[in-house]
């Protein structure tokens, strides 16, 4: 069986990406013109950060996407 979501539970607003929403939305936009940003970014929170927020530097979605941000300019993934 493939999970598609950790936890649908732990809810991931705008504002808690709005101080990253400059760096974001350049390095982690969304490809596809009929989804917003904030609806890929949410689903990605749901998908993928939900589960990582076990992990005590990724327990709440700013600070997922911020470790994301780093990760990103630590390895070229462009290559």
């Amino acid at each position: 069986m493939r999970v598609e979501e950790c936890c649908r539970c732990w809810p991931i607003f705008p504002s808690d990406l709005q101080e990253l929403e400059p760096e974001i939305s350049t390095l982690w936009p969304t490809l596809l013109k009929t989804k917003s940003n904030f609806t890929f970014w949410r689903d990605e929170w749901f998908k993928h950060g939900s589960c990582a927020a076990c992990v005590e530097g990724m327990n709440s979605p700013t600070r997922y996407f911020q470790t994301s941000l780093k990760l990103r300019g630590r390895f070229d993934i462009d290559r």
